[in-house]
């Protein structure tokens, strides 16, 4: 049914925002940025949102990603979870981490991956409260803000992802070659 969902691409400014979408996501359009062309005005306001957060930040990519998977894994989010994963184990996040979450609190952690993930579950959980100190001071200020920053933004993906019945980049292209 979600391929049934996805907008029609024919539009010269359908083609302009693919090929935004494909030169910020290395020559490919993820179905994400496929299914959010149906409004090309938050298609292209979350591309550039999600394009900062993802490479313009002060985050270490190992605080972003594991913030990021946290956040799919605890929405149940399995689209951004295949994206994610890997690149968490390429940012040195453990693969019994990166498997084990959203239960992190049963295996052993570092303190920053403790960090990051109890303002994660924080945010999640109780949403309106300050960040923990270890937070600030570990972070900055600067660094808090792109973190909470980031648990919003793919928050929000997740929702979206879900709503949309997005499938897996991969589920879509065996569809297509039957």
């Amino acid at each position: 049914m979600a391929s049934s969902l996805y907008p029609e691409e024919g539009s010269t400014e359908s083609a302009a925002y693919l090929e935004l979408v494909r030169e910020s996501r290395r020559g490919t359009v993820p179905n994400l940025f496929r299914m959010l062309g149906h409004n090309l005005t938050v298609a292209t306001a979350w591309l550039s949102l999600g394009s900062a957060i993802r490479f313009d930040t002060s985050l270490d990519d190992s605080v972003r990603e594991l913030a990021i998977c946290q956040v799919a894994a605890r929405t149940d989010c399995q689209y951004e979870l295949s994206h994610h994963q890997p690149l968490a184990l390429q940012a040195g996040i453990s693969e019994r981490l990166v498997h084990t979450l959203p239960d992190w609190r049963s295996i052993p952690v570092t303190d920053l991956e403790r960090m990051v993930l109890s303002h994660v579950d924080d945010l999640l959980e109780r949403g309106k409260r300050p960040p923990s100190e270890s937070v600030v001071m570990t972070l900055g200020t600067k660094g808090t803000a792109e973190l909470t920053a980031t648990v919003g933004y793919y928050l929000a993906t997740s929702v979206f992802c879900r709503g949309m019945l997005i499938e897996d980049d991969d589920a879509l292209d065996r569809i297509a070659t039957l």
